[in-house]
């Protein structure tokens, strides 16, 4: 199955989604005629490879249930238009269930008089219904290719999500 990725976040940066994905690739498992299309996009993924973070899962909603391990996958930019780009093939090794949930788990902090007093509210990250804390919550982002966890939150629109973590590598949560 296809999944379709973002070449910009809403603010119009780009995402390098793309370059992130094969940094995370074995080289040897790499398809070059299929990933780089010019000698430029293989020289722009060189000169930035050592800056980027690696993207070694997604993150999908999946209201069918149609995901599972042992899909093939085609990663794309450009879906479902005349100007489909597939840069990479492999495999779904294993999904997780997600949710995300804002406004899902009270701050409680002591005050001075010894009373618990709610200070905030932390956003709730569950996968496979255990709750993740805050350092894994962060490894879930960056290892989804953002550069925090705001910014993952900020690309879900602050708003609550179920889904599913696509992974195409042995790692788990």
């Amino acid at each position: 199955m296809t999944i379709g990725y973002s070449n910009e976040y809403a603010n119009g940066v780009p995402t390098f989604f793309k370059y992130k994905i094969l940094k995370g690739i074995d080289p040897m498992l790499i398809d070059y005629t299929l990933a780089f299309k010019t000698n430029e996009d293989l020289a722009a993924y060189e000169e930035m490879s050592p800056t980027l973070t690696v993207k070694i899962h997604t993150i999908r909603a999946d209201n069918s249930d149609r995901w599972h391990g042992g899909m093939k996958i085609h990663h794309c930019y450009h879906n479902r238009t005349p100007n489909r780009c597939c840069f990479l093939e492999n495999e779904c090794e294993r999904t997780q269930r997600i949710q995300i949930i804002f406004k899902g788990m009270p701050i409680i902090a002591v005050n001075s008089r010894g009373k618990d007093v709610k200070v905030g509210i932390r956003t709730l990250v569950i996968v496979d219904g255990l709750v993740m804390n805050e350092e894994q919550v962060e490894t879930i982002a960056k290892n989804d290719g953002f550069d925090s966890t705001a910014k993952l939150f900020e690309w879900f629109e602050n708003k609550d999500f179920t889904g599913k973590i696509l992974h195409w590598t042995k790692l788990r949560y």
